[in-house]
């Protein structure tokens, strides 16, 4: 299938292609949507996993100042180990 033209008003002669370019454009670009979609979902996927991690070593490190305050206020001669 060859090039045909066509007239759009106001926009002159523009050529139109046939068939089989735009069926392979329509999939390209859907498949193109496609893999942005999947690395959208497993970065998505990562930030969540790194969240987590890191509100889990905040609450961690709270516990620990929290402990090491009250064993400071129990024995106040002592250094804070650190």
């Amino acid at each position: 299938m060859g090039i045909a033209r066509i007239s759009v008003p106001g926009r002159g002669v523009r050529p139109h292609l046939g068939g089989p370019v735009l069926g392979w454009l329509a999939r390209w670009a859907e498949s193109s949507q496609e893999g942005a979609r999947r690395n959208a979902m497993i970065a998505s996927t990562a930030a969540v996993a790194r969240r987590r991690q890191r509100e889990e070593v905040e609450a961690y490190l709270a516990t620990a100042r929290t402990g090491r305050t009250a064993r400071a206020h129990q024995h106040p001669g002592l250094p804070l180990a650190r």
